[in-house]
């Protein structure tokens, strides 16, 4: 449960960079300094995750995790809009 608050967190803070500065948002690897930063792991322990993180996505989230990298990818959809 703490590691989900962790990540959800983090989507947030991604979020609001997004928001504030899109061209450094963008950069995958100052996204991955943040997962490690934050929940102390490796980013690439989440690649190929439940239906959501990683590249792609789709059908119903395996848990709330998989859900906040739902929620990322259509919110880097919307962007791309």
């Amino acid at each position: 449960m703490k590691s989900t608050i962790l990540f959800v967190s983090l989507i947030f803070l991604a979020f609001e960079t997004v928001v504030s500065n899109p061209v450094d948002a963008k950069n995958l690897l100052q996204f991955g300094k943040m997962i490690k930063e934050i929940t102390g792991k490796n980013p690439l322990a989440f690649d190929a995750y439940g239906n959501y993180c990683g590249k792609g996505g789709s059908g119903i989230p395996v848990d709330e995790i998989d859900n906040c990298c739902k929620i990322h990818d259509q919110c880097y959809d919307n962007l791309k809009d």
